[in-house]
């Protein structure tokens, strides 16, 4: 028997007959702030779980159902959840720094806030995903489906989107750098992205006299007597 308990209460949220949680049936399972960490959840159906705020680091997710399951808060940091499918999930907010999401669904789901740095998505679905704000620096996202997408305000310095398909995504306000990598003929800039480390034009600046003009004026007259 494994007994899945509360994170900081050591509550017994949920007792399950068996001897792993692999391919385990937890469908639509209140396991909210569970400590999960490290478990092997890997072919588990836990569609329309609740996981907010669970604690699921290093856990082993691989292909495990969890379509429309909530997992708002939850700290998933280098978890795999490999060719897991996480249709309709709500994951906004949640921990996944340097997980592993590659060919993972992730189509209709939110991840807004989220954090996503260094995670591997290569090949990940995530179309009419909503990414808003989402953390992306360092992700690789190479051969991802990312059409009509909502990644306003994200951060993708450092990511790597080479080969990914970027029809109808929603950037305005995310931002990028020199190191980011774009499939090609992708320009950034004409769709509205911000390159990191420039800061806005000042509007006026370039009209009238340099700023010190005058100042350097008056420095040479005083130099040649006049």
């Amino acid at each position: 028997m494994i007994q899945i308990k509360h994170k900081e209460t050591e509550r017994v949220l949920l007792q399950v007959e068996a001897d792993s949680l692999a391919n385990a049936q937890l469908a639509g399972a209140n396991l909210r702030d569970a400590d999960l960490c490290n478990c092997d959840l890997s072919g588990a159906d836990l569609n329309g779980a609740n996981l907010n705020g669970a604690e699921l680091e290093n856990a082993n997710l691989q292909k495990a159902y969890l379509c429309e399951a909530t997992l708002r808060n939850a700290w998933l940091e280098e978890a795999s959840l490999r060719e897991a499918d996480l249709r309709n999930a709500d994951l906004a907010g949640a921990n996944l720094e340097g997980s592993d999401l590659c060919n993972a669904i992730l189509s209709q789901a939110s991840l807004a806030e989220a954090s996503l740095e260094a995670a591997w998505m290569d090949g990940v679905d995530l179309q009419e995903a909503r990414l808003q704000g989402c953390i992306l620096e360092g992700a690789s996202l190479e051969d991802a489906d990312l059409r009509n997408a909502d990644l306003r305000n994200a951060d993708l310095c450092f990511a790597n989107l080479v080969g990914a398909l970027l029809e109808g995504v929603q950037w305005e306000g995310a931002c990028y750098d020199a190191e980011t990598r774009w499939p090609e003929d992708f320009d950034p800039e004409e769709h509205g992205m911000v390159l990191a480390g420039v800061p806005p034009a000042i509007e006026g600046a370039t009209q009238g006299a340099p700023a010190g003009a005058d100042d350097t004026s008056e420095l040479k007259g005083a130099a040649t007597g006049r």
